[in-house]
């Protein structure tokens, strides 16, 4: 009885561990995309992001269908993503500027600034997050947008700039995506946006719209990387952006 008793808990304990497993999986991903950034391997930096994203959506799914959610399995998530998608994207922007054409003291400042103030903002949103009852109880989404996707955004669009290096970095590319950045960092950790859980639907809506982009951007550039980059680009706006519009429009109609 004893015996079976440990036994017991012995496979309860391996079964708690499996979305633990995940999470760990997530930061191997995100550190691996890292270095593929710094050694300018775009393709591969995008791929090993895809996946720190999957991972970081489905270690919380598994969590619940084994029953194993713990607040010590909820704080290794939130650590984790601040590797993955706080740090990640923040090296990213930091070698974006630095390494731009043409390097003057603007872009080398620029990349401090996006490189330290994006990481910031992702860790700052991550805090927001642990510590707001509200957004931790609200089952329909989150207030302010969520680290991941304005992370899958970033990294797509520096590699696709990275792709055609001559056309696209430009002194105008290079201030957009500076305030792009720093919009996404302001709906991180400032907006009261509502950002929803997408169902089935809006996901297949989501994902049909962006392959096709990814499809005709590969028909019309004949480049992998850079279809890749506008499959990416397309997956995160969307989400991001149609909250944007919609909150827009909500607050209009209720003025």
């Amino acid at each position: 009885m004893i015996e079976f008793y440990r036994e017991g808990n012995s496979v309860k304990s391996i079964k708690n561990q499996i979305p633990n497993l995940l999470t760990f999986t997530n930061v191997a991903c995100g550190f691996v995309a890292m270095i593929k950034l710094v050694e300018a391997q775009y393709i591969h930096g995008m791929l090993w992001m895809f996946l720190a994203v999957i991972f970081d959506a489905i270690d919380g799914l598994v969590a619940s269908m084994l029953n194993a959610q713990s607040d010590v399995g909820g704080t290794i998530d939130m650590l984790a993503d601040v590797v993955s998608f706080a740090v990640l994207p923040g090296i990213g922007l930091y070698l974006f500027f630095a390494l731009a054409p043409g390097e003057d003291l603007i872009t080398s400042i620029a990349a401090w600034v996006a490189g330290i103030g994006y990481t910031s903002a992702g860790l700052l949103r991550e805090t927001r997050f642990i510590t707001s009852q509200l957004d931790r109880e609200r089952s329909q989404g989150f207030i302010g947008l969520g680290i991941a996707p304005p992370a899958g955004f970033n990294v797509a669009v520096m590699s696709l700039v990275n792709f055609y290096p001559e056309k696209l970095y430009t002194p105008f590319v290079l201030v957009l995506v500076f305030f792009v950045a720093a919009f996404h960092a302001y709906l991180m950790t400032r907006s009261q946006i509502i950002f929803y859980r997408w169902g089935r639907r809006g996901i297949s809506i989501q994902f049909a719209t962006s392959i096709l982009a990814g499809v005709l951007a590969y028909d019309f550039l004949k480049s992998f990387g850079a279809a890749l980059a506008i499959f990416f680009i397309f997956v995160c706006a969307i989400y991001i952006y149609a909250h944007v519009v919609y909150d827009f429009f909500r607050r209009t109609a209720n003025a």
